[in-house]
């Protein structure tokens, strides 16, 4: 993994534990938040963040995977953002999450995912749906997803993007947002 990819995935987790997870532990029943990079052995850590997409374990008397994105900017754009192709054609985390949801194989995905907007410290919003809800409305509801291309040095990629409100409007969506100074 290329050291600035390293950099911004820990810049991540500490973000989501220190900064987001305060704010929503509550809608979960509070309970401890263990980053995977802190508390599973390496290449097992590896295989759970790229394979399964789990990025912490949420323990609160039994233990569920959870999915963060986080965000740094000025702007809450307030969507579940989703990788959906590689121009590589490495696998994206849309794919191995849907095969995951509709195979019968059992294999592991989070339960929770989480997206989170954050400028500089402060948390501007965040929301948490099942991941299940949110892969199929991807599949179902194309016509709900806003598709955008990103180029870098990785190539190509095509996110979907779905608004925190669409989905709330079929499936259970828990919002943040912050309280604006008056």
């Amino acid at each position: 993994m290329r050291p600035a990819v390293e950099h911004d995935l820990s810049r991540s987790a500490a973000a989501f534990k220190d900064i987001v997870w305060p704010q929503i532990s509550p809608w979960f029943g509070g309970g401890v938040l263990q980053t995977v990079e802190a508390v599973t052995a390496s290449q097992m850590a590896k295989d759970l963040d790229i394979l399964a997409g789990i990025d912490a374990w949420h323990v609160n008397g039994a233990v569920r995977g959870i999915a963060s994105r986080i965000q740094f900017g000025s702007h809450a754009w307030d969507t579940f953002t989703v990788r959906l192709k590689r121009s590589s054609g490495v696998q994206t985390e849309y794919e191995k999450r849907l095969m995951a949801i509709t195979s019968s194989g059992g294999w592991l995905y989070p339960h929770i995912t989480v997206q989170a907007y954050i400028n500089q410290d402060a948390l501007l919003s965040a929301a948490a749906c099942e991941t299940r809800d949110l892969i199929l409305f991807i599949r179902d509801k194309p016509e709900k997803v806003v598709r955008r291309s990103v180029t870098d040095k990785g190539g190509r990629a095509d996110f979907g993007a779905v608004g925190w409100d669409s989905l709330g409007l079929e499936h259970k969506v828990l919002i943040y947002r912050q309280v604006p100074n008056a």
